[in-house]
């Protein structure tokens, strides 16, 4: 509202993730009544039409779990913090790497956190991974759906004494520099193209705010 008010030509936004779709609308239902042009980052909003910069979160997921098998691995999991579409598109990518590799699919390798599983005293994917390996002697991969459930993967192998990446292949996602480079081994990790993305939303507002067509 204050942005509103101070006359702002455009806005350039990363939508949080709302539980009720009905929440995040009513979120943005006042800025679409002002016609102030809007582009959005990395995730779109339902029920608002609006412009969409984001990463091909299929083919990363696609591509990393490719990276995985040809690696050699083959008893591949998958890990995400969060339920929403950019985790299911990557989810979606990692299962069609699998089907074309012909590999069995275990659905119960494919973990989807929910909020609440955890009580904050450990990183994520830390618990999801230790049900994994209680679960799974032949388990050798994980495709994690960012750096930070990467910390949490590293933590519960290194703690059932394996190895990484000789017992256990571990890839991220986001290219975290912070993250890849501190842990031991350093990560694998695919990046999200975060410059190309704001370059790209400013290019398409830009268009927008000078009534230019925009595809």
């Amino acid at each position: 509202q204050r942005l509103i008010h101070s006359g702002v030509s455009g806005f350039i936004m990363v939508p949080v993730i709302q539980p009720k779709i009905q929440e995040s609308y009513c979120l943005y239902e006042s800025l679409m009544k002002t016609h102030i042009p809007f582009v959005f980052c990395n995730r779109s909003v339902v029920g608002v039409r609006a412009p969409v910069v984001t990463s091909n979160d299929f083919y990363g997921g696609y591509i990393g779990t490719k990276h995985l098998i040809e690696k050699g691995y083959r008893k591949i999991a998958f890990i995400s913090k969060t339920k929403y579409t950019t985790s299911e598109n990557r989810c979606h990518g990692y299962l069609t790497a699998i089907m074309e590799s012909n590999l069995e699919i275990d659905r119960k390798k494919i973990i989807l956190e929910e909020p609440a599983s955890s009580d904050g005293s450990e990183p994520a994917g830390y618990c999801s991974m230790k049900s994994l390996l209680a679960s799974y002697d032949d388990l050798d991969a994980v495709f994690c759906f960012n750096d930070s459930v990467a910390v949490g993967v590293y933590k519960a192998i290194q703690e059932a004494g394996k190895r990484i990446p000789e017992d256990i292949g571990v890839i991220g996602y986001d290219n975290t520099l912070q993250i890849c480079e501190q842990l031991s081994p350093r990560l694998s990790s695919l990046s999200y193209k975060n410059m190309e993305i704001g370059q790209t939303a400013a290019e398409i507002l830009w268009k927008q705010i000078n009534h230019q067509p925009i595809s």
